[in-house]
């Protein structure tokens, strides 16, 4: 696992996750490429030097209950892991370290600090990853593991 400090605020963005996303291509490429709607299978949220990155902050979801289906966390994880387009997650916390992590970290990261639950009846009731709230623990636990 290696770490960024995201010192450059190019986002104008109101959503915290949207906001990281695009300060971290911005550091990354110089540049906001711009927001795709293109599945985690088939896309990255930021594309460098032909490394694609899925770009995670404080209390995400993994993905839609809609395109994974499954009864607990490990069959949810293993569908997700087998089809994501993304080789390197990071994780943008709230003081602006983006912490790099490859797919195995990530996973202990999710296996960690997941937890199951449910979509809205109006998104489908399906069960989700959603990654819990950023704490001192949490960060304690990543920063163990910076190489």
């Amino acid at each position: 696992m290696t770490t960024m400090y995201l010192t450059a605020h190019a986002s104008a963005k109101r959503n915290h996750g949207d906001a990281c996303e695009e300060n971290f291509d911005y550091m990354l490429n110089g540049r906001i490429s711009g927001k795709d709607s293109l599945p985690f299978d088939m896309a990255s949220d930021v594309e460098h030097m032909g490394v694609g990155y899925s770009v995670k902050s404080d209390h995400f979801t993994l993905v839609s209950a809609r395109l994974v289906v499954g009864d607990n966390m490990a069959d949810i994880l293993d569908q997700y892991f087998a089809r994501v387009h993304s080789t390197r997650w990071a994780y943008v916390g709230r003081n602006d370290m983006a912490y790099i992590m490859d797919m195995t970290e990530f996973r202990n990261f999710i296996e960690t600090f997941g937890t199951l639950e449910r979509e809205s009846s109006k998104n489908g009731g399906g069960l989700k990853v959603r990654c819990r709230a950023e704490s001192r623990k949490m960060l304690d636990w990543l920063n163990e593991r910076v190489a």
